[in-house]
């Protein structure tokens, strides 16, 4: 472990193509970098850099693998997520409130494989969470414990990465995410999440967790103002466009979409992921919530529960929807 808690100034400054690799550590008391001036957005060369290593010359170059970073300040390490809430839903990294976690991401001033952030501050107001789920588990996982009623205008996107199933899974009741083989999601990326009304009712005489096709299973009441969820097939550019709302310029979409090496396929279309819902009945509640919108893209849904015909045409989708 490194500790950093004390450091005032930076501890040392890269020349031009220069390149510092940090691997295997835990970095603690870290101070990621600010927005100059602080009125300003976060630069996507900006993400994850460390004020204790000033990057300033051309060419250098900060390489960071297997790396676990806890900083002091979740208001900092929210400015970093705004910067990637802009480009998701992706399956290069996860976000939720006081989390970030990258599979692998570049920029011209920083490469990132396997990288963990955490703050210990007060979880402060937080733009999305963007989550990959690789299995039924992890979007039961997500949908059941990592909605923020206390930030009701935040974004959830669910990346759906591979063809997944939802049966057999069970949702969690206790505030703490259920395990199951093939999971994507830490349990890290759930514990600074407000409890909801479904995390804090008691799971009875069936513990923590209710089989999804449970008799007394609740449909998961969604509190938020937009969710998404997607398969992993690239967004048509008019999509991309409108999932952005008009404000790609003020996250900074843009930029860091073009900064991002690893973290784009060309544009390339893929096969729609399957997402059976293994006969699965009212997952969801969206009649009791503050959802603005439902929006599901690129999936071939299948083991649908059909509802009543006077329900149509929602009734085709009573597998998600009670």
């Amino acid at each position: 472990m490194l500790d950093l808690s004390n450091t005032t100034a930076p501890l040392m400054s890269l020349g031009a193509n220069t390149t510092l690799a940090l691997r295997g550590l835990r970095l603690q008391g870290v101070m990621l970098a600010l927005p100059t001036p602080p009125s300003r957005q976060l630069q996507p060369a900006q993400l994850l850099q460390l004020r204790a290593i000033q990057l300033r010359a051309p060419g250098a170059m900060l390489v960071l693998r297997d790396v676990a970073i806890s900083t002091p300040s979740c208001g900092e390490l929210s400015l970093h997520q705004a910067l990637l809430c802009g480009s998701a839903p992706s399956p290069h990294f996860i976000v939720t409130p006081g989390f970030l976690w990258l599979s692998h991401w570049s920029t011209s001033a920083l490469e990132a494989r396997n990288v963990t952030v955490t703050c210990s501050g007060p979880v402060e107001p937080h733009p999305c969470v963007s989550v990959v789920a690789t299995s039924g588990q992890d979007v039961v996982n997500a949908l059941a414990l990592l909605q923020t009623p206390s930030y009701p205008l935040a974004v959830m996107y669910i990346y759906i990465a591979n063809d997944i199933t939802l049966a057999g899974t069970a949702v969690p009741v206790c505030g703490r995410a259920v395990e199951a083989a093939g999971s994507s999601i830490p349990a890290a990326a759930c514990t600074r999440v407000a409890l909801g009304a479904n995390a804090s009712t008691a799971g009875g005489s069936q513990g923590c967790a209710v089989p999804i096709r449970s008799p007394i299973r609740q449909a998961i009441p969604v509190t938020l103002s937009r969710m998404v969820i997607t398969g992993g097939s690239m967004l048509p550019p008019q999509l991309a466009s409108a999932l952005g709302g008009g404000a790609g310029g003020a996250s900074g979409a843009d930029a860091v979409a073009k900064s991002v090496g690893s973290g784009s396929n060309g544009g390339m279309e893929q096969p729609a992921v399957l997402l059976d819902t293994g006969g699965v009945a009212a997952l969801i509640d969206i009649r009791s919530g503050t959802i603005g919108r439902l929006e599901i893209y690129n999936l071939t849904l299948t083991g649908l529960s059909l509802g009543l015909p006077q329900r149509y045409p929602l009734g085709f989708l009573r597998g998600l929807l009670a």
